[in-house]
């Protein structure tokens, strides 16, 4: 018997699926079943597999993940992934483990698996790799206008602070995030 999580993505956004896959990758306890951009296409998957967490978006074409969560008769556990604060409140309602905002921080991601897996009495994860890849020794992923960017940090002319916000100038545009330069 596989001793390791199966997990799906539900995410209407390629950017984020394809970030979740790279943080799922760096924990061998993961394994991946599949990733659909749309809801309905997941929930005909699960209605012939099983699988015991779903990384799901909330704000989605056709059918809102909370949406998604009350048509399951018998849910997996859902670790929502949304770039909306405001459906926090409802969400806990659900009893889902966690709730991550995007762009997710892979320290973020890995809390919430670690808080699944105590809940599910399975040991914690461990991580495969020791660089995560929101934040490369090249690049980083920032969020502006819901979509997550690249900026590979040679591209980087200046970034300013603009109290909660960092405008970024590279080259041939300027890229506006909600975020603050101190961490």
């Amino acid at each position: 018997m596989d001793p390791r999580v199966r997990c799906i993505i539900v995410d209407d956004e390629p950017l984020a699926i394809k970030l979740i896959q790279k943080h799922i990758e760096l924990m061998p306890v993961l394994e991946l079943r599949g990733s659909f951009q749309n809801p309905l296409e997941a929930f005909e998957f699960l209605k012939k597999d099983s699988v015991e967490l779903v990384f799901l978006d909330i704000q989605m074409p056709i059918l809102t993940g909370i949406d998604f969560v009350k048509t399951l008769q018998t849910p997996p556990s859902i670790i929502f992934t949304t770039a909306f604060r405001q459906y926090a409140v409802e969400s806990y309602e659900l009893e889902v483990i966690d709730y991550l905002i995007k762009p997710i921080p892979f320290k973020r991601f890995f809390k919430a698996v670690n808080k699944f897996l105590n809940q599910k009495g399975i040991r914690e994860a461990v991580v495969e790799k020791e660089e995560a890849p929101l934040h490369s020794k090249n690049h980083i992923y920032v969020n502006e206008n819901k979509k997550h960017i690249k900026v590979e940090f040679d591209d980087i002319l200046f970034v300013e602070s603009i109290k909660d916000y960092v405008r970024i100038h590279i080259s041939d545009k300027r890229i506006i995030t909600k975020d603050r330069m101190g961490r």
